[in-house]
Formats: C-alpha cells, structure tokens, sequence
C-alpha cells in the first residue's frame, strides 16, 4: 500500500511462507494494541517466495505497515475537504 510519509507504520518481521502468505508477524517493545491493529492489516498481503534453486522456502522480511486501515484514512481525507 502506498501513503503519505505521515502514514503512522509500525515495523515487523514477517514470516513469509512458501507460497508468499504471511506465516507469522512479529515486532519487539511495541504495544500489542499496535502490534495487532498492524498484523489484522497485513491479512490480505502477498509476497515473492524466497527459492533455493527450484524450491519455494519461508524466508523473513521486515516491512513497515500502517496501523491504519486505508479505507478509513480515505474517507477521513474526503470529509475534510
């Protein structure tokens, strides 16, 4: 997802499976409030497996995910203007 640079993200590693699902999500010293509210975002995100040779394996990746979901910053936006 793209957004602005003031877009409140929060860093986690993420556990990418073999077949580009998130497997697991983690982040140290976060608030586990903040720690779901950005791993309910990552649900429905999808990655390139990691190969070794002709095979698909997990590998982790860390990424920066909103802790909003866009819908709801698109509509705050619209109601401000």
């Amino acid at each position: 997802p793209q957004h602005g640079a003031s877009a409140n993200t929060l860093k986690l590693k993420v556990l990418v499976g073999p077949k580009g699902e998130v497997l697991d999500a983690v982040s140290k010293g976060q608030e586990e409030s903040a720690v779901e509210r950005a791993r309910q975002n990552l649900q429905g995100w999808k990655f390139q497996p990691a190969r070794w040779g002709a095979i698909s394996v997990p590998w982790y990746i860390i990424v920066s995910v909103p802790l909003e979901q866009p819908g709801t910053d698109q509509a705050a936006n619209s109601a401000k203007h």
